[in-house]
């Protein structure tokens, strides 16, 4: 009987199939601060992947890194900048798979950074990258559109919410191998 607040249409379904009246479950979408509008204008670095957010299992870096994998063994000489910190056995796991596929020297752990840190690393990001279980929205994405970088991400509750396919970014089935078919189609299909 409480009203409920939340950020995405996917949340609010969420809500109502936990038994929610759908008269008490109103979607307010996240806003964010305003940058320099001159930033959506800043060159954009060939290859370069950025994810914003924490580390831990269920946002899936190790998928980022899976998908990298296959993006540069296609050719495609491209690199993951990870913004965020998290859990230190999920960072060592993740840290492992890059090992694993041999591009360690291709993904960089940047841990917390300032807004204006982040929102210039956005803005020279060629896409940002998400594979998480779900989100709430995905705030990150829109960070990202606001300085002019498009998204690859899975199709997941909070991230459909926050990605216009092909408009704002790529929504993929949500396994490494789509999304780095989504990240090549990005990065190769400039009219898209």
């Amino acid at each position: 009987k409480n009203p409920a607040l939340v950020l995405s249409a996917s949340t609010r379904q969420d809500l109502l199939e936990l038994g929610f009246s759908a008269d008490h479950v109103q979607i307010v979408p996240p806003g964010i601060e305003p940058g320099d509008p001159a930033a959506a204008l800043s060159e954009k670095e060939d290859g370069l992947l950025v994810y914003v957010g924490r580390i831990t299992p269920s946002k899936r870096v190790d998928h980022l890194v899976e998908a990298l994998a296959r993006v540069r063994r296609s050719g495609i000489e491209a690199r993951l900048e990870i913004v965020g910190a998290g859990e230190p056995s999920a960072q060592a796991a993740v840290e492992q798979v890059a090992r694993g596929r041999g591009i360690e020297g291709h993904v960089r752990f940047s841990g917390y950074v300032d807004e204006q840190a982040k929102r210039d690393l956005l803005a020279r990001a060629a896409l940002t990258v998400m594979a998480s279980a779900r989100e709430g929205w995905g705030l990150a994405i829109t960070e990202a559109n606001s300085v002019g970088t498009p998204s690859v991400v899975y199709d997941r509750p909070g991230l459909r919410d926050s990605t216009i396919h092909e408009r704002t970014g790529l929504l993929t089935s949500p396994n490494p191998q789509a999304l780095a078919d989504g990240i090549i189609r990005a990065l190769t299909e400039p009219d898209l």
